[in-house]
């Protein structure tokens, strides 16, 4: 929202700076692997509100008026965490106006720097900790907003995006390493969207794929007490300072 100052005669006269400027919202559309990253959000978060007072500060210097109350600038951001390029997309119809914008929300992004390791993160491991964090901040604002949330979209939803960090992964496994066989395994692997979306990728790269039967795919948990009750049995004891191994040699 833009104001001027009221004036009736406004021929041959210097243009006068805006009077306020009050910038209601930002909006982010980043790539949907990072929108539960916790390190990202909150990166967003802080750099947006610079952004949104600078703005407020800066345009108040403008001397034209936008044609367009929204606008849209793209940011490709490397994996320095600096920002490689910066454009206008959508114009705010003033030429001015998209300058100031362009310059405030550069300097925003040299000031506040981006999360580097987030950027720099090429390797084969997830987390669904920052999801399950953006799953429950969503449904406690709704529901302090009074709305009510439709369960059966938001498991949908939940779902979806976890299955594509798993095949992404997988995907970025098979083209740098040029696996040939691939092993859905684990409790895990009862999900039928998951069981679904790798057999689509073994398709895709004509590789081979093992499932187990449904019945086989039960929670890892009840397999280690299994383990543990018959070691125990077996006489065989470890303090507090025993670590575990994803990984072991059988004996």
């Amino acid at each position: 929202k833009f104001e001027k100052l009221p004036d009736s005669n406004t021929f041959n006269k210097t243009p006068e700076p805006l009077l306020s400027c009050n910038i209601k919202r930002l909006y982010w559309e980043i790539p949907q692997d990072l929108t539960y990253n916790d390190s990202i959000v909150n990166y967003l978060k802080t750099v947006g509100k610079t952004m949104k007072f600078a703005m407020e500060s800066d345009l108040l210097n403008a001397t034209e008026m936008p044609y367009s109350n929204k606008m849209i600038v793209d940011i490709k951001i490397n994996k320095d965490g600096n920002a490689d390029n910066v454009t206008v997309t959508v114009s705010s119809g003033s030429k001015q106006i998209d300058s100031i914008v362009l310059q405030t929300v550069k300097a925003a992004l040299k000031y506040v720097k981006a999360p580097t390791a987030e950027f720099r993160d090429d390797s084969y491991n997830f987390s669904f900790s920052g999801l399950k964090s953006a799953v429950i901040n969503l449904a406690h604002n709704e529901e302090q907003r009074g709305n009510k949330i439709r369960e059966a979209d938001l498991a949908t939803s939940f779902q979806k995006v976890a299955v594509e960090s798993i095949t992404s992964k997988v995907k970025k496994a098979i083209e740098e390493k040029g696996i040939k066989n691939i092993v859905v395994a684990g409790g895990v692997a009862a999900n039928k969207g998951l069981r679904k979306a790798m057999e689509d990728v073994a398709e895709e790269y004509k590789i081979n794929i093992t499932i187990p039967p449904m019945k086989y795919c039960t929670d890892n948990g009840t397999m280690i007490a299994a383990a543990g009750y018959f070691a125990y049995l077996d006489g065989r004891r470890a303090d507090l300072n025993l670590n575990s191994k994803s990984q072991d040699i059988l004996k």
